[in-house]
């Protein structure tokens, strides 16, 4: 299935202070996939809020936290519904540490903090980041 959606997002960085509110997504549209084994897959519209929140330390250090919301997107096969409407919510924490002015060593841990359909998952995360472009302070 194609997904399109549109997004709003809002960023205010007073001080060292950041919040940061990429959703709602308002909504996630999808098609319906006419070649599922010989049927028609259809999904509703689902709706994501995000809250991020982050700090930033010191020589470019930063830490954030997360949450993430999914509501709705439940699915039907020819018409018949598989009764699997989300209502799960993630959190998580980041941590990026500047190596060099081009390098960045970034850790993240997101869990399930409610489930009700496939978002009961631990993750971590060790991200080696490298940028082109410097002087950010």
């Amino acid at each position: 299935m194609d997904r399109i959606g549109p997004q709003l997002k809002v960023n205010a960085r007073p001080n060292k202070f950041a919040e940061e509110a990429p959703s709602p997504k308002l909504k996630r549209f999808f098609s319906d996939n006419t070649q599922f084994l010989g049927s028609t897959l259809s999904q509703k519209p689902l709706t994501a809020l995000q809250l991020h929140v982050e700090w930033v330390l010191r020589n470019g250090m930063w830490l954030a936290l997360s949450t993430r919301q999914s509501l709705g997107g439940e699915t039907s096969i020819n018409g018949l519904s598989k009764d699997d409407r989300q209502f799960n919510n993630r959190v998580g924490a980041s941590l990026s540490y500047p190596v060099s002015p081009h390098n960045t060593l970034r850790v993240a841990l997101t869990t399930g903090l409610t489930t009700s359909i496939g978002n009961d998952y631990t993750s971590f995360y060790v991200t080696w980041v490298y940028g082109w472009i410097t002087g950010h302070k």
